[in-house]
């Protein structure tokens, strides 16, 4: 019955490190389906295997981070040397955790005057499911990313003071339990259970500000791309400002040079130096107009640079100009997804991106199609990156999947043969 009931603990011991790395950490799952029934069969094995050949602790700790890790290289697609990390980091905040609830569990058995039976073990590890169940789905309500992306001195510091809480409370446990002689012991222990439990609301504390710290870096370099974006487009207009005076100030010249190949009738030379001039008076002023100005802004730029790369750019449409996303959204959508589009189009040595878009009273539609290398699948709503260093790269399309869900959108994605298509749906609201 031990062994049976030490696998089943084992079992929840698993399902901590799956909050872990979904809710904590938002590790991004393989594009591919994976059993549960296998991950349930092979946790019973292992737990089955350390309890009858590795009875030292030390030994069953290495042999849990090694599944740990073999785990998360089966379930994750992060790169090896960063999950072998956050394999043995989670193992320790998780025993950390466990020997708080211990205490806990402990305490409560002394207040009550149960017998510490080999049940205690299950509602440690209850107590910690619930406590990492709990703070997980608060960071899954309130935030989007993980703490996957923190600095290792963060890492060692979470660290540092979880060890230094475990400890404390553990040293404390004895006096409080056992060598508190007094007649109001029982309070004593009460008081020593609040402690415990603040020191538990203490760690969930530490791991939502690291998750807000993670979330305004991130948010604070999409407002630095904005104003990159922002000062690109002004030097754009500048540019073309220059161009514009510069044509009006040889004007006259142009003129006389027109009025005078009409008059000697050299209608060939005259068609040529007219298109040449036609050529020269499109590019001034804005090239694109779908009548939002930070929508303006980002699709000439971007025209700008495909233009200089030898790309097309086709756009169709209008854009409302009194709609209620922010600038920050536009910016992220438009610059994430014209972006992509360029770079496939480089790839793929194409050279035609279609966008457009239009909208409805209720409704923004947005279409941005261009031909890639490759067909990219699309598994669990995401899509897997073309490109060769998939960890730094496959986060564009997050980002506008969150822009498009914070203002009641959906994000739809077509990739047929060697054409990729991303059409966008925004809620809109008019502005009174």
């Amino acid at each position: 019955m031990e062994v049976g009931l030490n696998i089943f603990c084992d079992l929840l011991h698993i399902q901590k490190f799956a909050i872990i790395c979904n809710f904590f950490l938002a590790l991004n799952k393989k594009k591919r389906a994976y059993s549960k029934e296998i991950v349930f069969i092979v946790t019973m094995l292992v737990s089955f295997l350390g309890q009858v050949f590795f009875v030292n602790a030390i030994e069953r700790t290495l042999i849990y981070i090694i599944f740990l890790f073999e785990l998360y290289c089966y379930l994750y697609e992060e790169k090896k040397k960063k999950l072998f990390l956050l394999s043995i980091w989670s193992e320790f905040l998780v025993a950390f955790l466990d020997e708080i609830s211990k205490v806990i569990v402990l305490t409560i058995c002394t207040i009550l005057k149960l017998k510490n039976s080999i049940f205690g073990g299950v509602g440690i590890q209850i107590i910690t499911l619930l406590v990492l169940l709990t703070i997980g789905c608060g960071i899954r309500n309130k935030y989007k990313t993980g703490i996957k992306d923190m600095g290792i001195g963060y890492y060692i510091g979470i660290t540092i003071l979880f060890f230094g809480d475990t400890v404390i409370l553990v040293y404390l446990s004895d006096y409080a339990i056992d060598k508190i002689k007094a007649d109001n012991k029982v309070l004593y222990q009460l008081a020593f259970l609040m402690v415990s439990f603040g020191i538990l609301a203490q760690i969930a504390m530490v791991i939502f500000l690291a998750v807000s710290r993670n979330v305004y870096r991130e948010n604070e370099q999409l407002a630095s791309q904005y104003l990159n974006e922002q000062k690109k487009y002004y030097e754009y207009l500048e540019t073309r400002e220059r161009k514009t005076k510069k044509f009006r100030h040889d004007l006259r010249s142009h003129m006389f040079i027109i009025n005078a190949l009409n008059k000697k009738k050299d209608y060939d030379k005259l068609e040529e130096y007219l298109d040449k001039m036609n050529g020269e008076i499109e590019t001034f002023g804005n090239v694109i107009c779908v009548n939002n100005g930070i929508v303006d802004a980002i699709l000439n730029k971007f025209y700008d640079e495909a233009e200089r790369s030898g790309i097309k750019v086709e756009v169709i449409g209008h854009f409302p100009s009194d709609c209620n996303i922010s600038a920050f959204d536009l910016c992220t959508i438009f610059s994430n997804l014209l972006r992509n589009a360029m770079e496939a189009e480089q790839e793929s040595k194409k050279s035609v991106i279609k966008v457009s878009c239009g909208y409805t009273k209720d409704m923004i539609v947005l279409s941005i199609e261009n031909d890639s290398v490759g067909k990219k699948v699309e598994i669990d709503g995401k899509i897997e990156t073309s490109k060769q260093d998939k960890w730094n790269h496959g986060f564009g399309l997050e980002n506008v999947q969150e822009c498009v869900k914070r203002n009641q959108g959906e994000l739809l994605i077509e990739s047929e043969q060697n054409r990729f298509k991303v059409m966008v749906l925004l809620a809109r609201v008019e502005q009174l």
